[in-house]
């Protein structure tokens, strides 16, 4: 059983990683306005690449032919995620942004329905209905309504959510470090090949658009993942639910900080339903389990 003060220290990351995960909403908002959104998510995850790659190293060996391609698959949803979760910051804001990426983690449920047999517990699917209710609120509380920017975003939710389904699938509890170097390594490797198509193939905007990469690169990516693999085992499944539910409240706080963001009432509450659904859903019992 953990103790409390590694419980405490593991909570504490957990939340650091979440308000760094809210800090790159506003940043990649600000960044990527004008500017090739493959070529800036390349880049941001060619340096995470790097950077995990000693930590990789160490496990490659014992990585079969088959794991490679699960990672891949797995590379592939998060490349997909993290695409429309990019480009839709060119339309959307970054609060919206926030709030709706965050529905990948109550759509799980949905898929283990539909494709697993899994049946829906009634705790998710009240947090599915508030979460639902929340998107609607934001759709209209929009000046033009759910603008492509927030469709975008909408859809890199559901990637993120099939990516969570496969990691459930595929990665076992010893795994995980070699495959989320796998599937950072197959989101660069794909947004590289992607770029070519989605506007010129330069970055430009001086060194502030540099050092917002770099920073995404070392903390938002590669020390987050890094982290989140660590000190995730280390607390219990409740808790770090609750922790991440708080990444969309920061992205929306920094939001209104760094970008002088205004949220309509209807905004704010769509924002607190969705936190609500995912607390909701989250915080669910597994049948004869605990957390």
């Amino acid at each position: 059983m953990t103790d409390r003060p590694e419980k405490l220290r593991a909570d504490l990351v957990l939340l650091v990683l979440c308000i760094i995960w809210g800090t790159s909403f506003p940043l990649m908002r600000a960044s990527v306005r004008d500017l090739n959104p493959a070529l800036y998510l390349a880049a941001r995850f060619w340096i995470a690449v790097g950077l995990l790659l000693p930590f990789f190293l160490k496990h490659r060996r014992t990585l079969s032919p088959s794991a490679w391609r699960r990672g891949f698959f797995l590379g592939a949803a998060m490349f997909a995620g993290m695409f429309c979760q990019t480009a839709g910051l060119k339309y959307t804001s970054a609060s919206n942004s926030g709030f709706l990426t965050a529905l990948s983690v109550i759509l799980v449920p949905v898929w283990n329905r539909l494709f697993r047999g899994r049946g829906l517990r009634l705790q998710e699917g009240a947090g599915l209905l508030l979460a639902s209710a929340g998107v609607v609120l934001i759709a209209g509380a929009g000046l033009g309504g759910f603008n492509r920017g927030d469709a975008l975003t909408a859809a890199g939710a559901v990637a993120f959510s099939v990516q969570i389904v496969l990691i459930e699938s595929f990665v076992g509890r010893d795994e995980s470090l070699p495959y989320a170097w796998m599937m950072i390594f197959w989101t660069a490797v794909l947004a590289t090949l992607a770029a070519p198509f989605f506007g010129p193939l330069r970055l430009g905007g001086g060194p502030g658009i540099a050092a917002g990469i770099v920073y995404l690169g070392v903390f938002a990516t590669a020390a987050g993942f890094w982290g989140q693999t660590r000190y995730q085992p280390r607390t219990s499944s409740t808790a770090a639910a609750v922790l991440y539910a708080t990444e969309p409240v920061f992205a929306a706080v920094f939001a209104r900080i760094f970008l002088a963001e205004f949220l309509t009432p209807g905004s704010w509450l769509g924002g607190a339903l969705i936190f609500a659904g995912i607390c909701v859903h989250e915080t669910a019992r597994p049948p004869g389990g605990s957390s």
